[in-house]
């Protein structure tokens, strides 16, 4: 007879209840969810925009990819035809007084690449909330997509603003605010406004002995 371990039963419980959760909140508001496999959740939650509260919007799309695992993460949705779609094997680490959050206007999308890690804190939002407009009341800032490309690290408190595109194997160094695309690969982008700061880098989550080797 095969037994699970009373730990690894609480764990996998308190997972089924997370999504379960999350589940619950995309049917209240009409949100189409795609939850992959192997998927870990903490905390996450599909909550209000900025005007502090959820309206039911047409066509609102939440996909999350294969063996991701998101801690405090927050999805909003603020129009029709929105869609945030997170690839496989992205880990979101925020916290609960410092969410990590993906807010997804009209006709606009937030798609993040493979194997991205993500600090607390973090903002992608492609939307300004209120229209400028001018003199002829054209409106001039509409929506614009967001892009990240596959292994991006993003460090705390960052806000990646409407319309930015980052290229896959780059750091966004922490308190930075990009409000332009990088497309140039295996860079490090930092500051407020963000610049790339140096060429040629790569990353990786965990290197055995990774501490020996920075002190030597």
């Amino acid at each position: 007879m095969f037994l699970i371990h009373p730990r690894r039963y609480i764990r996998e419980f308190k997972n089924w209840r997370e999504i379960y959760n999350l589940k619950r909140q995309a049917k209240k508001y009409g949100v189409q969810l795609q939850i992959g496999s192997g998927v870990r959740l903490v905390g996450c939650t599909i909550r209000e925009n900025l005007e502090n509260r959820i309206t039911s919007y047409i066509n609102t799309t939440l996909i999350i990819g294969d063996y991701c695992f998101l801690k405090y993460a927050s999805f909003s949705f603020c129009g029709d035809n929105s869609t945030i779609h997170l690839g496989e094997d992205i880990h979101i680490n925020g916290g609960e007084k410092g969410r990590t959050s993906f807010l997804a206007g009209a006709n606009s999308s937030i798609v993040v690449g493979n194997d991205c890690l993500f600090s607390s804190n973090i903002r992608f939002w492609t939307t300004d909330f209120h229209p400028v407009l001018d003199m002829d009341g054209n409106v001039v800032n509409r929506n614009k997509d967001v892009h990240i490309g596959e292994h991006v690290w993003v460090g705390m408190n960052v806000f990646i603003s409407k319309g930015v595109t980052i290229a896959k194997n780059s750091i966004v160094g922490a308190f930075s605010v990009v409000t332009k695309s990088f497309n140039e690969e295996n860079v490090v982008i930092a500051g407020n406004p963000a610049m790339v700061r140096k060429n040629g880098i790569t990353w990786e989550e965990h290197v055995e002995g990774w501490d020996q080797l920075i002190q030597s």
